[in-house]
């Protein structure tokens, strides 16, 4: 239980005799102007039961609920559909989050066509995007040793449902990489604009300056 008590841990499997530690992330939509926020949560699963720690909750605890009990004869097979819900809702959590992030790389985009100052707007995207590939990468290795270990938890058919959900991590961490690469072309091209403005201000300026000598 010492792990639960240190904040910002890296996103890990730990495995015990008799039960696990996974250490896994949600996020919270920014408002706009506000930097993206990280909700870690704890989780100590054995046989079962099922035990989390957590400073935000990261999750709607009722949605988890309503989830349970629509399928009851899934959680009757143990903790390991218990942990199948709040993964997924973890990292359905990170939907609306990629959503706002990809409306602003439309906006950079459009700003740079319309000759904005966009490099303030591009720092801002590059740390989101940072911060949240820091935990998606990692989750994705520990929900790997989740489906690749035999810790027996987990059911044939939860295993299943935890597959879609680890491929569903891997596009979002896809999707975090394709933002990126979009993020600097955006700057690449928004410096070349601000350097062609330049040279064409300097362009004017010989201009004037050879008319004047010439007098």
């Amino acid at each position: 239980l010492e792990d639960c008590h240190h904040q910002h841990q890296r996103p890990k499997v730990d495995q015990y005799q008799q039960h696990l530690l996974l250490v896994a992330y949600g996020t919270e939509a920014a408002i706009h102007g506000e930097p993206t926020r990280l909700h870690e949560l704890d989780l100590v699963a054995g046989e079962n039961f099922l035990v989390s720690f957590h400073q935000v909750p990261p999750i709607d605890a009722p949605a988890v609920a309503k989830r349970i009990q629509a399928h009851p004869e899934l959680a009757h097979h143990g903790a390991g559909f218990l942990l199948y819900v709040v993964l997924d809702e973890l990292v359905d959590s990170f939907v609306p989050t990629m959503d706002g992030i990809g409306e602003r790389v439309e906006d950079l985009g459009e700003g740079v066509f319309a000759g904005r100052q966009v490099q303030n707007d591009v720092f801002a995207l590059r740390r989101d995007l940072v911060t949240i590939r820091r935990v998606v990468g990692p989750m994705g290795d520990a929900m790997a040793v989740l489906l690749r270990r035999e810790l027996g938890l987990f059911d044939e058919e939860t295993r299943h449902y935890l597959h879609d959900v680890y491929d569903h991590l891997l596009r979002i961490t896809q999707t975090v990489e394709a933002f990126q690469d979009l993020a600097a072309g955006a700057l690449e091209a928004n410096l070349t604009v601000v350097s062609n403005k330049v040279n064409e201000v300097a362009r004017t300026l010989t201009a004037y300056a050879a008319i004047f000598a010439a007098l």
